[in-house]
């Protein structure tokens, strides 16, 4: 990777940090510019406002949510049902632990704010959806799943309710109330079709 590559991906490590953190607008350049100790001419060498910044940080996001989607699901040992309620599990601890995923932390925020990185918001989550349906879709085929359910449409409605969980958490906590239920949405749900 050539230093500029290196020092733009610096830059954008250290702004999803503190964007996952304290929110998108809550992050001032100023303080981006002190964490990443960059001046702020090398700011906009690479990026001409913040919102294209924080558009930068949402793909550099998902490309990596993808390919941790792509290992995640590689898993063979386990059937599908068990992987997406592993996924979720593991939802759970990363809001749990602090480790802010970036779609819940700004999903409200720049809904209003941004319709560039709203619309790759959506991009991203949709990406998601798609991927898992894609593991589902498979698990038909192999007949371990039911095959009268409408794959996508079963994962839009799982990957929403974990979102709503993961907010309602985030108002709540640390009750965690909303990942229990939504916990049991899901097992429900799944045993009633896996096969």
């Amino acid at each position: 990777m050539k230093q500029g590559e290196e020092t733009k991906l610096h830059i954008i490590n250290v702004g999803h940090k503190l964007i996952a953190h304290k929110g998108f607008t809550a992050v001032g350049l100023s303080e981006i510019l002190k964490e990443a100790k960059v001046p702020k001419g090398s700011f906009y060498h690479y990026f001409t406002s913040k919102e294209v910044f924080g558009l930068e940080i949402l793909n550099h996001y998902f490309e990596q949510y993808q390919e941790s989607l792509q290992g995640f699901f590689a898993s063979t040992e386990k059937n599908i049902s068990q992987q997406i309620l592993a996924y979720w599990q593991q939802w759970i601890e990363n809001e749990i632990s602090g480790n802010n995923c970036l779609i819940v932390k700004l999903s409200a925020e720049i809904a209003d704010l941004s319709d560039l990185m709203r619309n790759r918001m959506q991009e991203g989550m949709q990406s998601i959806v798609s991927f898992v349906t894609q593991q589902v879709v498979k698990a038909q085929e192999a007949g371990t799943f039911s095959a009268q359910v409408d794959a996508k449409e079963f994962i839009t409605n799982l990957f929403y309710t974990w979102l709503g969980a993961c907010l309602s958490y985030r108002v709540n906590r640390p009750s965690t109330t909303s990942f229990t239920l939504a916990s049991k949405h899901a097992s429900q749900l799944l045993s009633l079709y896996q096969k």
